[in-house]
């Protein structure tokens, strides 16, 4: 939850590491090499402080929304010139069919536009903070 990465690249890295998420893992280095694919296509620096990296992967079993927070501050190349402090990634499988991967990023924003529900993520001081937290969404 608590991201020790600088930088958008080891970030993406550090948080599909993340234990919670490894047995829903298929290919470790097909859905990082995925993830930053898309990165590279534009920025998911969203401003504001906060990043959704995502993307469509065959390394990955079943949609996932990962979570991380950084205390510094994390170089993404955001829209706003920010570093970024709060990181969603959402990963689905890529044959998964329509689009999950768009309908969660645009929940996820509509809630990150809220400055109260930032505030309580940034607070969040367990898992189980943020599984409360995110269930309002």
């Amino acid at each position: 939850m608590n991201i020790e990465s600088s930088t958008k690249e080891d970030t993406i890295k550090e948080l599909i590491n993340l234990d919670a998420i490894q047995p829903f893992i298929t290919d470790k280095q097909q859905l990082v090499n995925d993830v930053l694919d898309r990165e590279k296509e534009g920025t998911t620096g969203m401003g504001e402080g906060i990043a959704i990296p995502h993307g469509k992967s065959d390394g990955i079993s079943v949609p996932i929304v990962v979570f991380g927070k950084s205390d510094t501050g994390i170089e993404w190349n955001s829209l706003d010139g920010e570093l970024v402090n709060i990181v969603f990634i959402i990963l689905v499988p890529a044959k998964h069919k329509g689009d999950t991967h768009l309908k969660i990023l645009q929940l996820l924003s509509r809630q990150l536009m809220k400055e109260e529900f930032k505030n309580k993520l940034l607070e969040a001081e367990s898992r189980e903070d943020v599984y409360s937290i995110l269930e309002t969404v």
